[in-house]
């Protein structure tokens, strides 16, 4: 089976969900092993990027011994990508929504931070799903990019939402004829 060696927590999580040998049994042909750990390199690569680490080192082996396979890689993760700035403008009526204010409080995409994919993606979700939700139903990102430079492990981010004008209901006005069966 799958054996990761140098990596913890999330880190090691990721590796191992990305590993395209994670989902195969002992009973797997021996060729679709092979196969699937020649790919491991660049799955473990992409695992590693999406958590800020750029620079990933992978010694891997692969054996079969008895009934079943055994994949080891042992892992130098390096030094993560750290955001360097994070630039976030919310325009248009959402501006003074305070809403907005909250996610953009609570989210660690902040300066300083290790890049960290899915929080980026998370946050962008979050703004656009808070604008439906509380009616900026034409609010769109005029400019969204994640910048990374893995030269110096350093990494930027802007978003720019303009949320455009809240859509608000009018009087409402309801006509209702209920059926009494008694």
């Amino acid at each position: 089976m799958i054996e990761i060696h140098g990596a913890s927590g999330e880190l090691l999580e990721n590796l191992h969900a990305s590993l395209p040998l994670s989902e195969e049994t002992c009973e797997a042909s021996r060729w679709r092993i092979k196969r699937l750990f020649n790919r491991s390199t660049s799955a473990l690569e992409q695992g590693a990027r999406a958590l800020g680490y750029y620079h990933i080192k992978i010694e891997q082996q692969l054996s079969f011994e008895g009934n079943c396979w055994q994949a080891s890689f042992s892992i130098d993760a390096g030094q993560p990508v750290i955001l360097q700035t994070v630039t976030i403008h919310i325009e248009g009526d959402a501006q003074q929504d305070t809403e907005f204010e909250k996610i953009l409080e609570a989210t660690p995409v902040r300066v300083g931070n290790q890049l960290h994919h899915g929080q980026y993606e998370t946050l962008k979700d979050q703004i656009e799903n808070l604008a439906l939700d509380r009616g900026y139903f034409d609010g769109k990102f005029k400019q969204k990019s994640l910048k990374v430079d893995p030269r110096i492990d350093k990494a930027s981010i802007l978003l720019e939402y303009d949320s455009g004008e809240r859509y608000r209901i009018g009087s409402l006005e309801l006509q209702q004829e209920t059926y009494d069966p008694w």
